[in-house]
């Protein structure tokens, strides 16, 4: 068996063999659902879609998900569940344990979260920097930071924050092509052309108890 996805040559063939051949044990329960969330994304009308992968048993339109955070359990409704092909959608009534599918409704789930199961260790990479966002003049700073939220939503690793003392927006990134990332990733969702700061590094020391530095400074050319 072989083939090229970049020639998009034998990828059906691959997929379908790897189907037939490979299996996986789902219990088929009707009275208690279990999945985990893979990621957690937006629609044109801002609504957040939860992705979920059904682990074991039935999940219903109108049913209540239950789910621990922090150790305190959480109930809340499913308005819709939706089949995705792309960037086209397909509702249904029901998914069952192998369906890959998103919910309407969930808000207080992230990527990696369980429903039913422990939640996945997180190993997120850590932003090493922050930037401050710049925008058109005239334009509402509660409606930018919005927007950023909401991409915070999709993303945590973001923090975004508002800084009263210096009345701006500010972001946590890894480096400069995610702000160019950020740039486009505005332009295409809330048709709007943003700016950031210079990149500043995120320090992390943090000093435990009063100290007293002392500092030598020779004259030039004491050579």
């Amino acid at each position: 068996l072989c083939g090229s996805a970049l020639l998009d040559e034998g990828v059906e063939d691959f997929i379908r063999w790897f189907h037939n051949l490979s299996f996986t044990n789902y219990e088929e329960r009707e009275d208690y659902f279990k999945g985990r969330v893979f990621k957690v994304r937006h629609d044109e009308k801002g609504n957040r879609l939860t992705f979920i992968k059904a682990l074991e048993g039935t999940l219903r339109t109108k049913e209540e998900l239950t789910y621990l955070k922090e150790g305190k359990e959480f109930l809340e409704k499913v308005n819709e569940i939706r089949i995705y092909n792309g960037s086209k959608y397909e509702l249904v009534n029901e998914v069952k344990a192998g369906d890959i599918f998103a919910v309407v409704g969930v808000k207080g789930l992230k990527s990696g979260d369980g429903i039913g199961i422990k939640n996945i260790d997180s190993y997120d990479m850590v932003p090493t920097l922050k930037s401050k966002v710049v925008y058109r003049e005239g334009l509402n700073p509660k409606e930018v930071l919005s927007w950023f939220k909401i991409l915070e939503s999709e993303e945590s690793t973001l923090s975004v924050s508002w800084d009263e003392r210096l009345k701006e927006i500010q972001v946590n990134i890894m480096g400069k092509v995610q702000l160019e990332v950020l740039k486009e990733v505005m332009k295409n969702r809330f048709n709007e052309e943003i700016e950031f700061g210079t990149p500043e590094i995120l320090y992390k020391e943090t000093l435990n108890e009063e100290v007293i530095g002392y500092g030598h400074f020779e004259p030039l050319g004491h050579y």
